[in-house]
């Protein structure tokens, strides 16, 4: 590399920096999608590459190779109570949170409107907290439909501890049905 000793600490310095930038970009990145079940494969290939970065011999030819099994089938799942504030909201946060693999989203059958046609033809299943709901859900997504039946919503809050037990019972009891699994990851 031609130019003066300035001019390459420069360059190296400008590296380093985008580097550090990379970095924290890819932590972020990492933060975001912990709960995917690529994260263990992800964090793999991650603690590999910092550690080749980090002894100096990371170069254009060095290749990563880890040997992961492939990951299971992410499940999208739309649960659906009346606004998609607290009923809906609970049973994705107990999904999301606790099993795997699955991609949920909390709906409510009196707002979204313009989404919801999109997001039924989007689901693998359709969880209804009510079953007042069932009858709301377009006939051509019947079959992806499953009922979660904890009532009206006398909850409040998603938050609420008889809603959460109510929740977590179900989603423990349909897991199979879902094609999920409770992980024993702490969160």
């Amino acid at each position: 590399m031609k130019g003066s000793n300035d001019e390459i600490e420069a360059a190296a310095s400008k590296i380093e920096s985008e580097a550090d930038a990379l970095h924290k970009f890819i932590e972020r990145v990492f933060f975001l999608y912990s709960s995917s079940p690529l994260w263990s494969q992800l964090m793999t290939e991650y603690e590999a590459i910092k550690t080749i970065w980090s002894r100096g011999k990371m170069t254009e030819e060095t290749t990563i190779t880890t040997t992961t099994s492939p990951a299971p089938p992410m499940k999208r799942i739309i649960t659906v109570c009346s606004a998609g504030l607290c009923r809906s909201v609970s049973l994705a946060d107990v999904l999301k949170l606790h099993f795997e693999p699955c991609d949920v989203i909390p709906l409510g059958v009196d707002r979204n409107f313009e989404v919801k046609d999109i997001l039924f033809d989007w689901a693998d299943h359709i969880v209804v907290m009510y079953h007042k709901f069932e009858k709301r859900i377009p006939e051509k997504h019947a079959s992806k439909v499953l009922l979660c039946d904890v009532g009206p919503d006398t909850y409040g809050t998603p938050k609420n501890p008889e809603l959460i037990g109510k929740v977590w019972r179900w989603a423990r009891e349909n897991q199979e049905r879902l094609g999920i699994v409770e992980h024993q990851k702490k969160l």
